[in-house]
């Protein structure tokens, strides 16, 4: 193991560089060595970069290294934990992305993220840094007083216990600090310790992290974890119980806020003195405050933290799947695979720097046979159509064009790609415009993703799609032509659709940018029907399009009516 400089790198497979963290004297040092995946012992770091440009800079051997604020943060951080948990320490490895991969050269990071997921999986230890707005620990000792203090809270009602130290009270989970908690009896700090506790836990689970892609990928790999968050660490496990115990109460907790708020109203309809409200946290004194700015300070406070509960749903959704996804992956067996697909559908729903990491990072997790080479150099373009003729290849279905479909009604043009190409930019939403256009249209919801109940739709039954791929994106599609689009008959300014009657006499409910001369095809290997528009020699898909006969009945061309003819014309598709 050398010291090097940060521009150079061993090319040798599986290299890696470290980076040294010398713990001995006031201040952490630094120092970057040359390591190995197989034969280093060494930790990981998990974190989010941050804004890029709130910036530090560090000392790394004797070169001044800029990085995110939030690394200076996670560094220090990761160096009082392992002074802590080892006294007797004098160093430690840990692989971090902005150091020990140079950002600036392409063929590196390629390289290096292309064994991202090996890297994780073969750290003695990942710590995952938790980037907090607000400071939790307050005066706690450590992570066993801190949660002990917060079990307590959620499971002794009665509880009036403090945290040793300052109690700041400000709700920064979601939005801006919020105003104090007022105390005036010992009621009301019964009440402030519970909503206290509440929101420390709401802090942990809004953190950005659980947002993140890489994030997301690297829990899953990681064999042994670590949280660092506030100045406080505790096992993956031992975080998930507790945050386990408080989602179990949410719903209670959420019941007895719009309980209390629902009483409050109405002793005010009566002209009745206003109560306090602590008895509903399970003690205290109910005799209300002298001071009536008290107490409507209260009820505001329950307001906003009852609405917050509210809010907060989907994090704490995020959080469980997180956890959730992590012991499913580690109880699969070793030869199981899922298809990049599903997984993509996933990344979807994560946050990425750029489009090109939602891709890179699932990968990780997919199966290796996908044959997508990792390369930085490539045009985001590029990466997207070579995913789709991946996925296209090793699933044979062509099922993605209806995610493309939606991707490009969320006004998705990344570099323009074609329109049988997925950007993955859209996150799985039942209420996104695309779904209540196919709401607004009855369409049957496919089997594919959309979750609709039914036999849904199966145009080319159990076909497998016949395609060739060109370069610039075209791809060639063996497909059933159904019928043009020939008068419109309804535009509802209101609705995402339009309604045709084709030469055949059907009608046809479809996106809005259809127009009349439009056509009605079934792709080979997918589940839907499709409007494509025909520009020259090509085609560019529009979207889904509902058929319905003369007599208004759901067309069987949907149920795959048409696949018993056995000439196919050969079309090509193109987005311009």
């Amino acid at each position: 193991m050398s010291t090097l400089q940060h521009e150079s790198f061993g090319a040798a497979e599986r290299q890696i560089k470290l980076l040294e963290i010398i713990l001995l004297g006031d201040k952490p040092r630094y120092s970057l060595v040359q390591g190995s995946v197989e034969d280093d012992e060494y930790f990981a770091l998990s974190y989010t970069w941050g804004d890029h440009k709130n910036r530090r800079m560090v000392q790394v051997d004797d070169r001044n290294l800029s990085i995110t604020a939030n690394l200076s943060r996670a560094l220090d951080d990761v160096a009082a934990f392992c002074r802590s948990s080892e006294p007797g320490r004098t160093s430690i490895l840990i692989w971090v992305d902005q150091l020990c991969i140079n950002q600036r050269d392409d063929e590196e990071k390629s390289e290096q993220v292309s064994i991202a997921g090996d890297i994780f999986s073969s750290a003695q230890q990942v710590l995952i840094w938790l980037p907090l707005h607000r400071d939790i620990k307050y005066g706690f000792k450590d992570w066993t007083s801190w949660h002990d203090w917060h079990d307590q809270q959620i499971t002794s009602p009665h509880s009036t216990s403090l945290p040793s130290g300052r109690i700041a009270m400000s709700y920064t989970a979601i939005s801006q600090p919020r105003q104090d908690y007022p105390v005036v009896s010992e009621g009301d700090a019964v009440v402030k310790n519970q909503l206290l506790a509440w929101e420390n836990i709401h802090s942990i689970v809004t953190s950005p992290w659980w947002e993140r892609a890489w994030g997301y990928v690297e829990f899953l790999l990681s064999q042994n974890i670590i949280f660092l968050f506030g100045g406080l660490w505790a096992s993956s496990d031992e975080l998930k119980v507790l945050l386990e115990l408080y989602e179990r109460r949410r719903e209670t907790h959420l019941k007895f806020c719009t309980l209390t708020l629902s009483m409050l109203k109405h002793q005010e309809q009566q002209g009745g003195q206003t109560s306090k409200f602590c008895g509903c946290f399970g003690g205290g004194d109910d005799a209300p405050p002298k001071d009536p700015n008290v107490a409507n300070d209260q009820k505001q406070y329950l307001r906003r933290h009852s609405q917050h509960l509210s809010d907060l749903t989907p994090y704490w959704s995020r959080v469980s799947n997180h956890f959730d996804s992590r012991a499913e992956h580690h109880s699969m067996d070793d030869t199981a695979t899922t298809p990049l697909s599903t997984l993509m559908k996933q990344a979807r729903n994560y946050r990425v720097t750029e489009t090109r990491d939602r891709v890179y990072a699932f990968l990780n997790l997919a199966n290796r046979k996908c044959d997508i080479r990792i390369d930085y150099s490539l045009p985001t373009k590029t990466v997207l159509i070579d995913t789709a003729r991946a996925m296209i290849q090793n699933e044979k279905r062509l099922d993605i064009l209806a995610i493309a479909c939606q991707d490009r009604s969320n006004g998705s043009k990344t570099g323009q790609t074609p329109s049988w190409v997925p950007t993955w930019s859209t996150k799985e939403d039942p209420d996104s415009p695309y779904r209540q256009f196919l709401r607004q249209i009855q369409f049957p919801m496919a089997r594919y993703s959309y979750g609709g109940g039914g036999p849904g739709t199966r145009a080319s039954q159990s076909s497998a799609p016949v395609v060739f791929f060109f370069p610039n994106g075209i791809m060639q599609a063996r497909a059933l032509f159904v019928d043009r689009l020939n008068l419109m008959v309804a535009e509802d300014a209101s609705k995402l659709f339009r309604t045709f009657v084709t030469d055949s006499g059907r009608k046809v409910s479809t996106v809005r940018a259809a127009e009349a001369g439009d056509e009605i095809w079934i792709f080979l290997g997918a589940d839907e029907v499709f409007t494509l528009h025909r520009e020259g020699d090509f085609y560019v898909i529009l979207g889904h399009a509902m058929v319905r006969e003369t007599g208004g009945e759901t067309s069987d061309v949907l149920l795959g009516s048409m696949m018993d003819q056995l000439l196919y014309p050969l079309m090509r598709l193109w987005a311009t």
